[in-house]
């Protein structure tokens, strides 16, 4: 399922781009992160405080500017996405989190932020298994994605049944 994904996700059809080479996984990792977020439906008191929905980031990629392109002028409900790096100072004002390098700093974050609706994302192997959200793969710049819908909703997100039926996997059930 991994090309027809993300065609699917990223909203892409036949187009003079697709004649182009892949983009490298920085770019389908920030094109998805957006795409993610589109999905979803945070409850009302996570976007009370915040006038932008904050798309947050941890690791050495993707790079920051390639994200701040991907997401310049897009909106989500009405409210402007901004990127910022995931620290430990910051994260719980991140809507979408996405989790990339140590598995230390990984697990760190996510303990700050596990009462709170931030949606998490990472390529690390066992993410699902550390209550993560969405499980991405990247290889050879094809993509798959799997979700834990059980961890969505402690997180108390709603992810749109869409989203769901394009993943490869979804655990806890989920799709109607």
């Amino acid at each position: 399922m991994a090309v027809p994904v993300c065609v699917a996700l990223l909203g892409l059809g036949p187009s003079p781009a697709a004649a182009q080479p892949a983009p490298d996984e920085s770019r389908l990792t920030g094109a998805f992160l957006y795409r993610f977020a589109q999905f979803v439906e945070w409850p009302p008191a996570a976007l009370e405080t915040h006038p932008a929905m904050n798309l947050c980031v941890t690791g050495p990629r993707p790079s920051r500017r390639f994200l701040d392109d991907v997401v310049m002028g897009e909106t989500i409900g009405g409210r402007p996405l901004t990127v910022l790096y995931a620290t430990p100072e910051n994260v719980t004002d991140c809507h979408v989190l996405f989790l990339n390098g140590s598995a230390t700093v990984r697990h760190a974050l996510m303990r700050q932020i596990a009462d709170r609706p931030v949606l998490t994302i990472s390529d690390a192997p066992r993410f699902l298994d550390e209550g993560g959200i969405v499980l991405l793969r990247l290889t050879d710049n094809r993509v798959s994605f799997e979700i834990d819908a059980d961890a969505a909703r402690r997180a108390n997100l709603r992810l749109h049944t869409q989203l769901l039926r394009l993943a490869s996997h979804v655990r806890g059930g989920g799709v109607p």
